[in-house]
């Protein structure tokens, strides 16, 4: 059984921590650890050299992050995610804003294999459900014409 445990501390912290994080729940049975940083990438464009250098299987990015310029600085064999804006689409945007906005991260970054499209962060409470359904119709319309 893969076990994730969400470590959220600050980015002060977190590179003289995450290591001692790691290694006691590793010791305690985890056989997968995320670490995830809480301020929705507001400090992440000026960490990004450092986070690629961490060896993570994967990066999440918030909206605050460009995501054309992170896929650049992250290693092409590690998995690069992010970053449609939770709270300015997915809790108050409208479907056509949020379908917009997701094909605009898709057309950018689609072009990485690494690259998966999601929200910049948790979606919020109170979020529409038109939003996350118009989210998915748009990364399915977006598949759907590379296809063709």
């Amino acid at each position: 059984m893969v076990l994730a445990v969400y470590l959220l501390f600050s980015v002060a912290c977190f590179f003289t921590v995450h290591e001692h994080y790691c290694k006691a729940y590793k010791k305690c049975g985890a056989n997968g650890v995320v670490i995830a940083e809480p301020l929705a990438g507001v400090l992440s464009p000026a960490m990004e050299d450092s986070l690629a250098s961490i060896g993570a299987m994967g990066y999440h990015f918030g909206n605050a992050v460009n995501m054309e310029d992170a896929l650049e600085k992250m290693p092409a064999d590690r998995l690069v995610m992010g970053n449609v804006d939770p709270a300015g689409q997915f809790r108050n945007g409208t479907t056509e804003s949020i379908r917009k906005a997701t094909l605009e991260v898709m057309e950018k970054c689609c072009t990485h294999d690494n690259f998966i499209i999601s929200s910049g962060c948790d979606i919020p409470p109170m979020s529409k459900w038109e939003n996350i359904d118009a989210f998915f119709t748009a990364v399915s319309e977006y598949y759907e014409a590379k296809d063709k």
